[in-house]
């Protein structure tokens, strides 16, 4: 599926590249660190595909839910992590700071499929039950703010199932005909139910069009400690971690075969056509710590409890000097 990207998004991101990684110096001192990496699996994962095919960082860990992700950083059992940017924000302040954001690695990738055949707009939700996953991540706030501006927040009744798997297949037996997820899971799912579930309502285009500015969803954190103690090897991982992110873009049909082999997508096929519509990204320093800290902001604004109940500490941007 193409996604069309706005006039807007072009402004926010200006010469900077929508799919580029902003480069750090190539001259960067380069010394052996063993980084443990770990990523939510999903749209949070793509950005590894480059990482995956190099098998430079050895094998990448894919988690299946937040908590066991959050378990995994918090424990040093993984250096480095891709997760849902509120989650970035929920870190920094329960570990009392010690949590840096070395990119934005997902811009905004929620969709609304429908199988009634009757959304074609977001008015079309009210009086519905829009059933979703990923409850306490950044999706349920982006919805819940969007529905908000949209005076639409008290007309829609938002059920949460406890994964994508177990989502999707309400979807697919008709016991949840209308549903909120990222356009990979949404793409999957339109693949395995075949002909009448679309992609309704493109929830990226609506956030856009409220606030003119780009959403962050996803993100890459290590805690302070490791960052500060292996600063080259920091700047070298996110020099590959943009390597990364330029082959996902550039080379898709290749990067698409090492999503389906990871099982970060569920065949090829889905891998190819969502990663466009995931904005895939590799945005680092001053660009990141903008779009980052206005979603955090917005995401705090609609529920504080989105970033653990305050906001996270300006230090958890990475900048260099």
């Amino acid at each position: 599926m193409k996604k069309i990207l706005s006039l807007v998004l072009v402004i926010i991101i200006g010469t900077f590249a929508l799919f580029g990684c902003k480069e750090e110096p190539s001259n960067v001192e380069v010394v052996d660190v063993d980084i443990k990496i770990a990523a939510l699996n999903g749209y949070n994962a793509m950005c590894m595909a480059g990482l995956i095919k190099s098998e430079e960082y050895g094998e990448i860990a894919l988690v299946e839910s937040a908590e066991e992700i959050k378990r995994l950083f918090v424990n040093d059992e993984a250096d480095v992590v891709a997760v849902p940017l509120n989650l970035a924000g929920k870190l920094c302040n329960e570990l009392d700071k010690n949590v840096r954001m070395l990119a934005v690695t997902n811009l905004g990738v929620l969709c609304v499929v429908d199988s009634t055949g009757e959304i074609k707009s977001l008015s079309d939700l009210a009086d519905k039950t829009v059933y979703a996953s990923a409850k306490g991540l950044t999706s349920q706030y982006i919805f819940e703010y969007v529905l908000g501006r949209r005076d639409m927040l008290s007309k829609v009744t938002v059920e949460y199932k406890d994964s994508y798997d177990e989502l999707k297949t309400a979807v697919k037996d008709g016991s949840a005909p209308i549903a909120l997820m990222p356009y990979l899971e949404a793409v999957e799912l339109i693949q395995e139910a075949g002909e009448g579930t679309n992609i309704a309502i493109d929830i990226t285009q609506e956030w856009m069009s409220i606030t003119n500015s780009m959403q962050a969803m996803g993100c890459v954190i290590a805690k302070a400690e490791f960052v500060e103690n292996n600063e080259a090897a920091i700047k070298s991982f996110i020099n590959k971690l943009g390597d990364s992110v330029n082959f996902v873009c550039d080379e898709q049909e290749a990067a698409a075969q090492v999503l389906a082999d990871a099982g970060i997508a569920s065949s090829k096929e889905a891998a190819l056509n969502s990663i466009d519509a995931c904005n895939v990204i590799c945005m680092v320093e001053s660009e990141m710590r903008e779009i980052a800290r206005n979603t955090v902001e917005i995401l705090y604004g609609v529920d504080a409890e989105s970033m653990g109940g305050s906001l996270p500490s300006s230090t958890m941007y990475l900048v260099y000097d």
